[in-house]
């Protein structure tokens, strides 16, 4: 017979029947954040003390410059393998239209030939990249009128006109 420590240790244990354990092949049921397992560990900062604030902000701020730095090589990397000229047989070789690329031989120019057959053939997604890579993407304005006093006395007197 189990004691009560060794039951209270078993059910600690024990995942909630509703939660799958993330193994090949068995996805995640809670999103992140979302278990409600992780809320009981979540300290507000307020109950923090001000060392410990202090510490974590620290300690965000060197990540975020970790992240920083990990996009500006990507996108270096990438600014780099577009500018590597491919030979012309290496083009043949991707399908690359050469009559679209013209004369150029870059990854960039062989992308942006793929893009445009691809729009030429009918992909709206292809079209909208491009419209939207030569900047004539449509702009989305809010526009608030601001309506003066006067204004609003010209319409209230209409407004008052036509009730009578």
């Amino acid at each position: 017979m189990e004691t009560r420590t060794e039951r209270n240790n078993i059910e600690q244990n024990k995942q909630p029947d509703d939660m799958q354990i993330n193994t090949p092949g068995n996805t995640v049921k809670y999103g992140r954040g979302q278990n409600p397992n992780s809320k009981k560990n979540l300290v507000s900062l307020a109950d923090r003390t001000k060392e410990e604030r202090i510490e974590l902000g620290r300690k965000g701020g060197i990540k975020s410059g970790e992240r920083y730095r990990e996009r500006k090589t990507m996108r270096e990397t990438l600014e780099n393998a577009l500018k590597i000229e491919l030979s012309e047989k290496k083009l043949k070789e991707l399908g690359a239209d050469l009559e679209l690329m013209n004369g150029e031989s870059s990854v960039l120019s062989a992308i942006v030939a793929a893009a445009l057959r691809e729009a030429i053939n009918g992909d709206t997604k292809s079209l909208q990249i491009i419209r939207d890579t030569i900047g004539e993407q449509p702009k989305t304005e809010i526009v608030q009128e601001i309506i003066s006093d006067s204004d609003k006395e010209l319409i209230e007197q209409a407004r008052q006109a036509l009730i009578s």
